[in-house]
């Protein structure tokens, strides 16, 4: 069992991150309702049934850019004759290259506009209504995918369905603004990664979200998007190793304290 055990900062807990290794025969099972394998509380755990020795890596975030990474984790095995974890030095996660992330969307009364990963389409100095999106990237890594997806008007926020790099998602000739917006990324090397989007809605203010699923909309969820900028940047977190060796005690603990980003 993977446990969240304490946070110095009780408001904004950083966010720990079991990155379960693929393809080793590891059933997990998370809290009931869990979207994903993230520990936002203390308290939270995982459980994880393993036939074999395996690595599991352990990341922490923090609550927002800035803010705390101070926390510690408990392992507690829950067989006797169990492993005892070894934690390894940590090391910073590998940068991501995005030089070569395009954002291009259909602008009403300007037609196509394209611009580079952090620059606004449309937005605060150039509101115009958005009618769809295709968002491409020549340099991505091999092991991430971004996908993405968009509401319009009269659509229920259940029917977005995402889509691939290169598709356009949206419409085009048919004055129908976007209304809404879903980015995700996923594959191995999204432990290293997260989605820094913006977006301006009609008569609202610039909305700012981050993380490797991403979904905007307005006030109402009516307004029209007029302005989109998008990021995918490094996670703001440091990795620990914990790798199993030798029969040891029933339980162990892996404490991690970090300075602020």
């Amino acid at each position: 069992m993977i446990r969240y055990a304490t946070a110095a900062d009780h408001a904004e807990p950083p966010r720990i991150l079991p990155i379960i290794p693929a393809n080793m025969d590891v059933a997990v099972l998370a809290e009931p309702g869990a979207a994903d394998n993230a520990l936002r509380r203390p308290g939270q755990c995982l459980v994880l049934r393993a036939s074999r020795q395996i690595e599991v890596e352990i990341e922490i975030r923090p609550f927002r850019p800035g803010s705390s990474l101070e926390a510690s984790v408990r392992v507690e095995y829950l067989t006797e004759q169990a492993p005892r974890p070894r934690v390894a030095a940590t090391r910073p996660v590998a940068p991501v290259d995005t030089s070569s992330l395009m954002l291009q969307g259909h602008v009403s009364r300007m037609g196509d506009v394209r611009v580079r990963a952090n620059q606004w389409l449309a937005g605060p100095q150039n509101p115009g209504r958005i009618e769809g999106i295709t968002l491409s990237w020549d340099g991505k890594p091999r092991d991430l995918d971004l996908r993405y997806g968009v509401q319009m008007a009269g659509m229920a926020p259940d029917a977005v369905n995402a889509v691939g790099l290169g598709e356009f998602a949206g419409s085009k000739g048919r004055s129908r603004p976007l209304t809404g917006v879903l980015f995700e990324l996923s594959g191995s090397a999204s432990a290293s990664a997260e989605l820094v989007v913006e977006a301006l809605f009609l008569g609202g203010p610039t909305l700012v979200q981050r993380g490797r699923r991403v979904r905007l909309s307005g006030a109402s969820g009516e307004e029209p998007l007029v302005g989109l900028r998008i990021q995918v940047e490094n996670a703001e977190a440091k990795a620990l190793d914990a790798r199993s060796e030798g029969p040891a005690a029933s339980a162990s603990r892996l404490q991690v304290f970090k300075s602020q980003q």
